[in-house]
């Protein structure tokens, strides 16, 4: 499942330069502020880490300077409207996503292949009415952490279910042996 989120994440990034790229660019950028160091105007050479943020607000992601993976915003000041989910809802709807082996129609059939869903698939059963053409990796992590919490309730069960059976079990095998004995005495 890593991988498939690597793969998608990987494509979404590919995509995100061809578009990026698909217009004419120099080297340089516009920057609407002002870079400060210790309060000072900011002068020399900087490291600089970018997060791809809508204009005003505190939402988006963040790729910071010599990281390797995207940080998405999951502040629970940032964040309302909360309510519980069953995660064995989840797990049972997850489990009813085809998960398939495929290849973008661009990449090559000797490519290695690609493992997950489709985003029409996982959109229908969890984000109905949402763009179902991708699936965000903050939609995916959270589906699979719950899906994983159901998965653990499940196991939680089964064992609580086993160890109640391996007692009656030991209960029924000692009846058993008062039994014998008692037929064995006649």
């Amino acid at each position: 499942m890593r991988r498939s989120l690597l793969c998608i994440a990987g494509t979404l990034f590919s995509l995100l330069i061809q578009a990026l790229s698909a217009r004419a660019q120099g080297t340089s950028f516009t920057y609407q502020g002002r870079l400060n160091d210790n309060g000072n105007p900011a002068g020399g050479t900087y490291n600089l880490a970018f997060s791809l943020y809508p204009t005003n607000t505190v939402t988006g992601v963040q790729l910071a300077a010599g990281s390797t993976s995207w940080a998405t915003l999951s502040d629970r000041n940032a964040k309302k409207d909360f309510r519980p989910v069953d995660p064995r809802t989840i797990l049972d709807k997850l489990a009813t996503v085809p998960i398939e082996q495929w290849h973008y129609k661009w990449e090559s059939a000797s490519d290695v292949p690609n493992i997950g869903p489709m985003a029409q698939d996982f959109k229908h059963a969890f984000y109905p009415g949402r763009d179902d053409k991708s699936i965000t990796t903050l939609e995916f992590d959270g589906v699979e952490l719950a899906a994983i919490q159901g998965l653990n309730e499940k196991l939680e069960t089964a064992r609580s279910e086993n160890a109640s059976l391996k007692q009656e079990l030991d209960e029924l095998k000692s009846e058993v042996r008062l039994l014998e004995e008692r037929v064995g005495k006649q």
